[in-house]
């Protein structure tokens, strides 16, 4: 099933594009693939002496571990294909009335509201609206508390108006809306995703931020595999899964799971059913975080125009064909959402096909050659699809 598709991923590994991938394709509840390619983890520990080295000797991690072979299981890092979760998560609070989508941030985060950011709402988050892009943040060295506190002292760039201009924010907002979880739930943003959205799920093996024995123990045995910069001739670690990293909550991008459990994830969005057969999500929220809500507005972050849900990318092919970052494809329908991660990973559903998809690509070669990458990708796996 899939072979092309298979092909195309297999022949990226001999391009130099990924060491290895995880692909999850189910269509209509039924799964068509759940499988692995290559390897986890190339094994070339940063050179001795380099700074790179020092960071990742320091971080106490997987750098002197052998090549390993991907399997199903192998948590990779979902970089920013992970925020959608963080949406729903708010999408479940809204359903239990403890927030609306155009209360004020500063309502749950009162120290947000400096620097004229008191009318900032969490429509405007969701929706990459709010003019927050250019935050410097110190992550993983800062706490979570020196995170949030340079995110409520930073001012809205300027002449932006919130909810008239866009531009993807690829960090900043999604650690307040963390904040504002924990605010309302008393509960850290992680425990909660655990608790009230992995386990309802089923999504076992999916890790919004590890415990220090959990690092331990997984890397030990080879469960955790390594995201590779391939834009040079050998791969090599971007050191984002160090043990200070992978312990450090980070919402824009830091959950690590299978491609299996994001494809679960997207089949629950699919359906507004739990595994278990229950109602996901209320219908009016489910709506909001699975169509159009930002609509037509020029994107000044991928300089394209690109439609936005409540936190997931909306098929956008057709205002200019599918040549814009991200995409999924020229054979997507318009109805399709989902969210990729940076020069990496996907994950996606076609409501028009009965679609879901999970791909994790384990090598960065670069924004140009990941976006012909996962635009191929699409395409050769929508020609294979079962009719």
């Amino acid at each position: 099933m899939l072979t092309q598709t298979l092909a195309f991923i297999q022949a990226g590994v001999a391009e130099g594009l990924h060491i290895g991938a995880q692909l999850y394709v189910a269509q209509n509840g039924t799964s068509l693939v759940d499988t692995a390619i290559g390897d986890c983890r190339a094994g070339i520990p940063a050179p001795a002496g380099t700074d790179a080295g020092k960071r990742r000797d320091a971080a106490s991690t997987l750098a002197e571990a052998p090549a390993a072979a991907m399997t199903t299981e192998t948590l990779m890092l979902w970089q920013s294909a992970c925020k959608p979760l963080t949406a729903v998560a708010v999408g479940l609070l809204k359903d239990r009335g403890l927030l609306a989508w155009d209360d004020p941030v500063a309502r749950f985060v009162p120290e947000f509201a400096q620097n004229f950011k008191e009318s900032v709402t969490l429509r405007h988050i969701l929706t990459h609206t709010a003019g927050l892009r250019a935050v410097h943040l110190e992550w993983p060295a800062a706490t979570w508390e020196q995170t949030i506190a340079a995110l409520c002292e930073n001012r809205p760039e300027p002449r932006w108006a919130a909810g008239e201009k866009a531009g993807y924010h690829p960090t900043s907002s999604w650690f307040i809306l963390g904040e504002v979880i924990q605010r309302i739930t008393g509960q850290m943003w992680d425990g909660f995703l655990r608790s009230q959205l992995l386990a309802p799920l089923n999504m076992v093996r999916t890790l919004p931020a590890f415990a220090p024995g959990e690092f331990s123990t997984l890397s030990a045995t080879g469960q955790l595999g390594i995201l590779h910069r391939t834009t040079t001739p050998a791969p090599a670690d971007m050191l984002l899964d160090t043990q200070q990293c992978c312990t450090n909550p980070r919402p824009p991008g830091g959950i690590h799971g299978p491609a299996r459990e994001l494809g679960l994830f997207y089949q629950a969005l699919l359906t507004n059913r739990t595994p278990a057969g229950g109602e996901f999500l209320h219908p009016s929220t489910h709506a909001e975080l699975t169509t159009p809500q930002r609509v037509g507005l020029y994107d000044q972050t991928f300089r394209h125009t690109i439609d936005w849900s409540l936190g997931l990318m909306i098929n956008s092919a057709k205002y200019s064909g599918d040549n814009y970052p991200y995409s999924f494809g020229p054979l997507a329908s318009d109805s399709a959402y989902g969210h990729g991660g940076s020069q990496s990973s996907v994950g996606m559903a076609d409501p028009a096909r009965g679609l879901v998809v999970a791909c994790i690509f384990n090598g960065c070669p670069g924004e140009a050659a990941h976006s012909l990458r996962i635009r191929t990708f699409f395409k050769t796996l929508y020609e294979e699809l079962p009719q």
